[in-house]
């Protein structure tokens, strides 16, 4: 069931996710309950809301240093103190028999609780408004109780994080897909805020400007999760995202050039009607206005005339595949030998030659060929090692839509020329 078919509820009456401590809100929110193993056992009874829990639970979990008898003993004493506490909210009744305890209360009105009942399948509206739950970490100030119950909130804390974060990156992709700037600098901001080292957040960024053609972004989003990175963890980026850094700014800067030359199609005038249409009061005006005019005839004749230069000198598509090369070789960890490296290179290169008598452009030539000619595919190439040797990943893009047409990731010990060139051949546009 989706927000669309039941009415909004509110803010929820217990606030576990603030970042702070224990908030009511709502006719709650004066409550006050003293004491922190009477808010220790509020908070349990909060996180499984509406659910019977075991007297002996309760009591281990709160002391669990203790002997059974003595925690029990406690375990009384502190409910009858709590009930003290709410006694004036009747709405948020403790109730239960002689081994179990609950609070009586609707799930939905603990916000952790609420947002765990989201899904990436409800609605993006709905999702948006369940992240927005989460204001911070569960009670990350929270006073030690025992170790069993220092390990039970912290468990919940991870769980509240990484749930939100999976809500964030489902709206992420669906904001992409919509190409929604607003939701999705909303999401993203939500995101990072959340886990700023987050790198499926970093890619899912990387991959919206791209594909909207803002190389600029691309890298800021980069930038930002790089001084993380060595600020934070005191680490590198990955390779990974670093390759996939690279990869996307290319995607990105030809987004924007194909983009471009359609607005300049879109701005030029109609080729059977150059110039504005003037009615007779128009052409009967006064001197003044016909040289205005005749001014802008000439401004729109050049106009023209640039536009068919450039669209003359403009590069064209090969007649025929081309496939271009991004090479990056990576020595972290470091390889065993860099002849393994270059055996390995010289398999995939060979896959890689003659596929439909595509032409392999790598080092030097790269860059004059992009710039005379518009080409057809891109495939791009990293090496990498890892602990079982060395790896590559090669992914075969259309070029200018940037569509995947095959994403291969191949260890040293299964690179094979043939069944490498096979795989990449199948996924080409008017291939079986």
């Amino acid at each position: 069931m989706t927000d669309q078919d039941t009415p909004d509820q509110g803010d929820p009456a217990i606030q576990l996710l603030t970042g702070r401590d224990l908030t009511f809100t709502g006719p709650a929110a004066q409550t006050r309950i003293n004491g922190k193993m009477q808010r220790a056992l509020f908070v349990a009874l909060a996180l499984d809301a509406g659910r019977e829990l075991s007297r002996d639970w309760l009591a281990d979990l709160l002391w669990s240093d203790t002997d059974q008898a003595t925690a029990r003993k406690r375990l009384r004493m502190t409910i009858l103190n709590l009930r003290r506490s709410l006694a004036d909210r009747p709405e948020m009744r403790i109730a239960g028999s002689a081994e179990t305890l609950l609070l009586d209360i609707d799930p939905a009105d603990v916000d952790l609780l609420r947002l765990l009942s989201r899904g990436e399948t409800d609605d993006m509206q709905t999702r948006l408004r369940t992240t927005e739950l989460y204001k911070g970490d569960l009670l990350p100030q929270f006073p030690e109780i025992s170790d069993v119950f220092d390990s039970y909130l912290s468990e919940r804390r991870a769980a509240a994080r990484s749930h939100c974060l999976v809500l964030l990156h489902s709206i992420l992709r669906d904001a992409t897909e919509g190409r929604n700037e607003r939701v999705f600098g909303q999401a993203f901001g939500a995101a990072t805020s959340l886990d700023p080292g987050d790198e499926t957040t970093v890619e899912l960024g990387m991959r919206f400007w791209a594909g909207l053609g803002k190389p600029d972004h691309v890298n800021q989003v980069f930038q930002g999760h790089a001084t993380h990175v060595r600020g934070v963890l005191d680490a590198d980026v990955s390779a990974d995202v670093a390759s996939l850094r690279d990869s996307l700014m290319d995607a990105a800067e030809i987004a924007q050039v194909r983009r471009n030359r359609v607005a300049l199609r879109e701005a030029q005038p109609n080729p059977d009607h150059p110039f504005p249409a003037m009615d007779h009061a128009t052409l009967a005006g006064p001197k003044t206005g016909l040289r205005s005019r005749q001014i802008a005839w000439i401004t729109t004749a050049i106009a023209i005339a640039v536009a068919l230069v450039v669209f003359a000198v403009s590069p064209k598509p090969a007649p025929g595949p081309v496939f271009l090369i991004r090479q990056a070789v990576s020595e972290y960890p470091p390889c065993d030998s860099a002849e393994q490296v270059n055996r390995h290179e010289a398999t995939l290169l060979e896959a890689l030659e003659r596929i439909e008598d595509g032409t392999i452009l790598i080092g030097r030539l790269r860059s004059p060929f992009v710039r005379s000619n518009v080409g057809v595919f891109i495939v791009e190439h990293s090496i990498s090692c890892s602990t079982a040797g060395v790896r590559s990943t090669i992914t075969v893009h259309e070029r200018g839509t940037r569509t995947v047409l095959v994403s291969l990731r191949i260890d040293a010990t299964s690179a094979d020329a043939v069944e490498l060139r096979n795989a990449i051949a199948t996924h080409l546009p008017g291939q079986t």
